[in-house]
C-alpha cells in the first residue's frame, strides 16, 4: 500500500498542477476548479470498487487510480483558497479548510460507514459494501458541490480582477 500511495499519490498531486495551470494558461479561469471536478469524478468507480475487491491484487489494481484521482484536487484546492481570500485572512482560510477536510475525512466517513454496517446491512461482515456505500455517494456529492462552486468561484475571480485594475 505503501508505494502506491507515494507513487500514485505523488503523480496525481503532480498532474492535478500541471492540469489546472495549464487550463487556466488557455484562459479557463476556473481551471483549478474544473480539474477538482473531473478528478473527483473519475475517482468515484475505483472508490466504490476497491472495498469490493475480492482480492489485494484487484485491490491495489483499483487503488492505484483512486489515490492518484484523489490527489489532483489537492494542490488546486490550495492555489483556489490562495486565489480568492484576501491577503491578511489567507491563513485563517486555508486553517478552516483543513479543518473542515479533517472533520469530514477523518469524522463523518468512519462513523457513517459503522452506522451503515450496524443499522442497515445488520452484518459485520458487510464492511466492504458499507465502504463502497459512504464512498460512492460522498464522491458523487462532492463532484456535485464542486461544480456548483464553479459560478460563485469565476464570480469571486472577476471581483478580484476588477478591484485590481
Amino acid at each position: 500500500y505503501g508505494s502506491v500511495l507515494v507513487l500514485a499519490g505523488t503523480a496525481g498531486l503532480v498532474v492535478g498542477g500541471l492540469a489546472s495551470d495549464w487550463l487556466v494558461s488557455r484562459g479557463v479561469a476556473t481551471g483549478h476548479l474544473a480539474v477538482a471536478v473531473a478528478a473527483t469524478a473519475l475517482a468515484i468507480v475505483p472508490g466504490t470498487l476497491t472495498p469490493l475487491a475480492n482480492s489485494a491484487p484487484t485491490s491495489f489494481l483499483l487503488m492505484t487510480p483512486l489515490i492518484f484521482f484523489g490527489a489532483m484536487p489537492t494542490g488546486a484546492a490550495a492555489t483556489m483558497t490562495q486565489l480568492i481570500a484576501p491577503a491578511h485572512l489567507r491563513g485563517m482560510v486555508v486553517a478552516v479548510f483543513l479543518l473542515w477536510i479533517n472533520v469530514i475525512g477523518i469524522g463523518l466517513g468512519p462513523l457513517s460507514v459503522g452506522l451503515l454496517n450496524d443499522l442497515v446491512f445488520h452484518d459485520p461482515l458487510a464492511i466492504g459494501q458499507s465502504m463502497a456505500l459512504v464512498i460512492g455517494v460522498s464522491t458523487l456529492s462532492g463532484v456535485l458541490l464542486l461544480a456548483l462552486a464553479i459560478r460563485p468561484y469565476s464570480h469571486a475571480l472577476k471581483a478580484l480582477d476588477a478591484t485590481r485594475t
